[in-house]
């Protein structure tokens, strides 16, 4: 199995944030007996997805807790009532930090934090996928720092494998250095060198020598385009290598034992 190996050199600590859920009655006050339509009694924050506290897991070896939990007493800069909780009329609603007459719902959050431990030295990127693995990679390239103004954006990650197959790797970003998944963007042929600079450019060549653009990177479109751009170029130009550099992309050809730009 093949495992991409990352390297870090700066500070990244993480929040990590889970609600506690309660409701009102009149034999028990609140407590933790929910409605069948209700959300989930411990959940992300959500609402949505069932996370218990005790049931969170780290992602992957690299990261590490600083302390333990511990319940947000701050709601919009302002202090709440010992405990945390915020009240509302039902869920999901407007909360205030509160209680009034009509508070039937009520909702605390728990935080912990979580700091990447791997700096300055290569960590393994662990293999959790549930759908098919990349191939053994021949070529990597790392850009996109320019697509977005914010600084802890994510990056643009794309491999080559050795069967000429091409992967991003989604969900970089200041927040999970790792990535999520990798994902295989289809090309109309096989690619044996690729090529991500700085902005919203990434070019790859063909094993025919061809020469491929991915257009449509954005923001919110990192992998762009579903299908790439095959260029045309000049008579007995054989592609053999591609550099995509911060100012224009320069390209060395075989039969003419020359560069283009």
């Amino acid at each position: 199995m093949f495992y991409l190996f990352w390297i870090n050199g700066y500070t990244c600590v993480c929040r990590v944030a889970m609600s506690a859920l309660q409701r009102w009655n009149p034999v028990d006050g609140f407590c933790e007996r929910l409605l069948p339509s209700d959300r989930w009694q411990w959940s992300d924050v959500t609402g949505l997805k069932h996370q218990p506290l005790d049931g969170f897991e780290l992602s992957s070896e690299h990261w590490e807790w600083e302390a333990d939990w511990y319940v947000d007493e701050n709601f919009g800069g302002e202090p709440t009532e010992k405990g945390g909780w915020r009240y509302a009329i039902d869920f999901p609603a407007t909360y205030t930090k509160d209680k009034k007459w009509n508070s039937c719902v009520r909702r605390r959050r728990w935080i912990r934090y979580r700091r990447y431990k791997s700096r300055d030295s290569w960590a393994k990127i662990p293999s959790g996928e549930t759908g098919p693995l990349p191939d053994p990679f021949n070529d990597i390239s790392c850009g996109g720092w320019e697509i977005s103004e914010d600084p802890r954006s994510r990056l643009s990650l794309w491999a080559v494998s050795l069967q000429g197959k091409v992967w991003f790797r989604d969900g970089i970003c200041h927040h999970n250095p790792e990535g999520t998944s990798w994902e295989e963007v289809m090309t109309p042929g096989e690619v044996v060198q690729i090529s991500c600079g700085p902005g919203d450019l990434v070019w790859a060549v063909l094993w025919e020598g061809q020469l491929l653009v991915r257009e449509g990177i954005g923001r919110d479109n990192p992998k762009g385009q579903c299908r790439p751009v095959v260029l045309t170029l000049p008579v007995h130009s054989h592609l053999t290598l591609i550099d995509n550099g911060c100012a224009s992309p320069t390209v060395a050809t075989s039969a003419l034992n020359s560069c283009l730009h």
